[in-house]
C-alpha cells in the first residue's frame, strides 16, 4: 500500500509542475503559427500597463516572436534581438548586414529571420550564433514559416524558396510574377502566398508546383491566412478575399473604404479581424460569408496585423496607438501610445501582449512578476489534488479493511 500512494504523490507533483508546459502557448513565427491564424489560447491584458520596453537603434516594423520566455525581434539598426520576456533584458542581439523587416521564426531552438540585406538567417536561439545563411540577392522582407524542416520565404527578386531549415540547402524555387513580401502560409501540404503582382498563388509544398492562382488586380502585402478550408487574404484594391483553399474559387470579397489592405487577417470563432489600411478602420467580418460585424475607427492608417486572444483584438495604428479591443463587438478597451507608427503586429503569450514601433521600442505590456495560472492551468492543479485524494482514500479505506479482518 506504502509504494501505492508514493506513485500516485509522485504522480501528482509531476502533473502540477509539468501544468505551465502543457497550458502554455507561445507565439513562435509571425501570426502565431503555419497557418498565420493570428489566434492564441494565452491570456492577455485587460490594462495598458507597460510591463518594460526596450529601446533599439532603429525602427521595429518586425513582429516579435516569443518562445520559452524569450523574446525575438529585428530591427532597422539591422540586429535581431533576444530579450527576456519577462524584463525585457537583453540576452544576445545578431547584426546582419542591413534592415530588419522580416519578422523571426523559432522553431526547435533555431532562429530563421530575412534581412533586406538579401540574406535568410539561421542562428542558435540560445546564444545567437549563426549556424548558416542563404542569399536570394535581394532583399528579404517575407517572414519565414518553418514546417517539417522547411522553410518557405519569398523574396523581393519575386521568388519563393524552399529550403531545408536544417542546412540553408536549397530544395526549390518558385517565380511569381513580381517583388514578395507576404509571408507564406502553410497548411495540408499547401503553401499559400501573395505577390505584387496582384495573385494569390496555391504551391505544393513538396516540390513547389503550382495548384491555383488568384488575380486581385491589386499589390498584395497582405499574408495569407487558412482556417477551416478557405484562404484569407487582402489585397491594394481596397478588398478582402475569401478563397476555397482546395481550388481557389472565390467564396466571398468585402470591399473597404480603403485604397489598400496591408493587414493581414486573424481568424477566430467563426470571424474575421483585419486592419483596413488607409481608411483607418480594423473591421470584424463574418469569416463564412463576409458579413459585416462591426469596425472600429482609429486615428490613421491600419497596416498592422491583430492579435486574438482572451477575447481581445490587439492591432496597432499609424496614429501611434496600440488599440485592445473587444472581440465580440469592437468596442475599446484600453489604447497606449507610443511615441511613433506602430506598424508591428502584435504577439500575445503567457498573459502578455509583445509590439514593436518606429519610436524604436519593443512594447511589453501586462503584469509583471509571476504569473496567475491559466484555466487549463487551474484544471491540471485541481486534477492532481483529486487524483491524490483518490489515491490517499484508497489506501484508508484497504488499511481500515485490513484492521478489520
Amino acid at each position: 500500500m506504502k509504494s501505492f500512494f508514493i506513485v500516485v504523490f509522485l504522480l501528482a507533483i509531476f502533473i502540477i509542475l509539468s501544468s505551465n508546459v502543457i497550458a502554455q502557448d507561445w507565439w513562435p513565427m509571425f501570426h502565431h503559427d503555419t497557418c498565420h491564424t493570428g489566434y492564441s489560447t494565452s491570456t492577455a491584458p485587460d490594462t495598458c500597463e507597460v510591463n518594460w520596453s526596450y529601446t533599439t537603434s532603429g525602427d521595429v516594423h518586425s513582429s516579435p516572436a516569443v518562445v520559452n520566455g524569450k523574446v525575438y525581434v529585428g530591427s532597422f539598426d539591422n540586429n535581431i534581438y533576444c530579450l527576456d520576456a519577462s524584463n525585457g533584458d537583453s540576452i544576445w542581439s545578431y547584426l546582419t548586414g542591413d534592415d530588419i523587416y522580416s519578422s523571426p521564426a523559432v522553431v526547435n531552438g533555431k532562429v530563421y529571420v530575412g534581412s533586406r540585406d538579401g540574406k535568410v538567417y539561421c542562428l542558435d536561439a540560445s546564444n545567437g550564433d549563426s549556424i548558416w545563411c542563404f542569399t536570394t540577392a535581394s532583399p528579404v522582407n517575407s517572414s519565414p514559416v518553418i514546417v517539417d524542416n522547411r522553410l518557405y520565404v519569398g523574396s523581393n527578386n519575386s521568388n519563393i524558396y524552399c529550403l531545408n531549415a536544417s542546412n540553408g540547402s536549397l530544395i526549390w524555387i518558385y517565380l511569381t510574377g513580381h517583388v514578395v513580401w507576404s509571408s507564406p502560409a502553410v497548411s495540408d501540404g499547401r503553401l499559400y502566398v501573395g505577390s505584387f503582382d496582384g495573385k494569390v498563388y496555391c504551391l505544393n509544398t513538396s516540390n513547389g508546383d503550382s495548384i491555383w492562382c488568384y488575380t486581385t488586380n491589386g499589390i498584395i502585402y497582405s499574408s495569407p491566412t487558412v482556417a477551416d478550408g478557405k484562404v484569407y487574404v487582402g489585397s491594394n484594391n481596397g478588398n478582402i478575399y475569401c478563397l476555397n483553399a482546395l481550388n481557389g474559387d472565390s467564396v466571398w470579397s468585402y470591399t473597404t473604404a480603403a485604397y489598400g489592405v496591408w493587414s493581414s487577417p486573424a481568424v477566430a470563432d467563426g470571424k474575421v479581424y483585419i486592419g483596413g489600411g488607409d481608411d483607418d478602420n480594423v473591421y470584424c467580418l463574418n469569416a463564412s460569408n463576409g458579413n459585416f460585424v462591426w469596425s472600429f475607427s482609429a486615428g490613421n492608417s491600419v497596416i498592422s496585423s491583430p492579435a486574438v486572444a482572451d477575447g481581445k483584438v490587439y492591432i496597432g495604428s499609424e496614429d501611434n496607438n496600440l488599440y485592445c479591443l473587444r472581440a465580440s463587438n469592437g468596442d475599446s478597451i484600453w489604447s497606449y501610445t507610443t511615441g511613433g507608427n506602430v506598424q508591428s503586429s502584435p504577439s500575445a503569450a503567457n498573459g502578455r501582449v509583445y509590439v514593436g514601433s518606429v519610436d524604436n521600442n519593443i512594447y511589453c505590456f501586462g503584469p509583471s512578476g509571476q504569473q496567475v495560472p491559466t484555466l487549463s492551468e487551474w484544471g491540471m492543479l485541481i486534477m492532481a489534488l483529486l487524483l491524490l485524494a483518490a489515491g490517499t482514500v484508497a489506501v484508508v479505506r484497504r488499511r481500515k479493511a485490513a484492521v478489520r479482518t
